[in-house]
């Protein structure tokens, strides 16, 4: 697992991102699901707007799955794919 913030930028809201290494396509999907709920259950609603402009985008990675939520000022994006790079499953989540 990897965590990193982006606290130095000036005029940046704080962002923490965290990548974890899944050992199966099951236990990524299941990992994002379990975010999912969680933030629902915190209250957080879909940004159907977000997802569709970050999946149409070509210079994104290509996610299994992609859900981003917002709640007031707070918004949580998690992302799942098997990555190219690492030959491992990997569920991403980014915070503010």
């Amino acid at each position: 697992m990897g965590i990193f913030k982006n606290a130095t930028q000036s005029n940046a809201a704080p962002v923490t991102c965290v990548m974890e290494l899944a050992k199966s396509e099951a236990q990524a999907k299941q990992l994002y699901d379990n975010f999912v709920a969680t933030k629902r259950n915190e209250g957080f609603s879909l940004r159907s707007d977000v997802v569709a402009a970050w999946t149409a985008d070509p210079n994104n990675a290509k996610y299994d799955g992609a859900w981003a939520g917002q709640n007031g000022f707070q918004w949580f994006n998690v992302f799942y794919r098997l990555s190219p790079d690492i030959h491992s499953w990997e569920v991403t989540t980014q915070a503010a």
